[in-house]
């Protein structure tokens, strides 16, 4: 909602998906699977897997209140903004051992989290239905991350599989940048570009290998901060609803 006098107002609802559908084949992983207690008294074994299939899914939904502020200049147009950001993060990852009727791995990591975002966008005209574009944003968002590591397995196996969980307080720095060309086109814009929008350290990769096997010299696998970056090509069509009339 825009004022005349240069003053708006909005709220913005995104969501990002990615999926590697059936994945890549892998010839040999030995993933650690904290939910597998195979030693007495020990958390956790390492697992070989023979000809795995990997699967990652992975999703971002994001709700920003924004106030902003048009600064003419330069026969082109400048807008700051900010206001309050929430994200929440989903990244789930599968390993499938072909050769072993569906037994798979499954770790799942998800972050949520709100703080404050201020930003910027404009634009240059090249000529009068033609205008160089482009904006970003940085943001802080206070929050809890969540792990969870779990096996799943054929019927008879016979291994004592319990689901492994964490979570912990996180703070996450975010950005997000665009550039691209706009077109116009009757009463509306079509704009072409890039974008790439980024948590830092918001999700975990993280297998949580014991420390029991930690101390015999099997290293960590993963990272325990881990970013989330989606980025690619977009093509945007924006046309305003009804004139300024305040």
């Amino acid at each position: 909602y825009g004022w005349r006098n240069g003053w708006s107002a909005a709220v913005r609802y995104r969501r990002l998906e990615a999926d590697t559908g059936g994945g890549p084949i892998e010839p040999y992983l030995v993933p650690f699977v904290a939910s597998l207690n195979v030693v007495p008294g020990v958390s956790g074994f390492p697992f070989p897997l023979a000809d795995v299939q990997t699967r990652v899914e992975s999703d971002a939904s994001l709700v920003d209140l924004l106030a902003s502020k048009d600064i003419a200049g330069g026969g082109g147009h400048f807008q700051l903004f900010g206001g309050l950001t929430y994200a929440t993060l989903d990244r789930d990852i599968s390993l499938i051992d072909c050769s072993c009727s569906g037994l798979a791995v499954h770790y799942s990591s998800t972050f949520d989290g709100i703080g404050p975002k201020v930003g910027f966008r404009g634009g240059i005209p090249i000529n009068d239905s033609v205008h160089l574009v482009g904006g970003g944003s940085v943001a802080v968002l206070f929050g809890q991350s969540k792990f969870k590591n779990s096996m799943s397995q054929p019927d008879g196996f016979g291994l004592d599989v319990v689901p492994v969980k964490d979570k912990d307080s996180r703070t996450v720095g975010a950005f997000d940048a665009e550039a691209g060309v706009a077109f116009a086109l009757a009463s509306g814009t079509l704009t072409v570009g890039y974008r790439v929008d980024a948590w830092l350290q918001a999700l975990d990769s993280d297998q949580r290998v014991s420390e029991d096997f930690l101390l015999a010299g099997i290293p960590a696998i993963g990272d325990r901060h881990d970013d989330f970056v989606e980025h690619g090509p977009f093509v945007r069509f924006a046309m305003p609803l009804a004139a300024t009339t305040n």
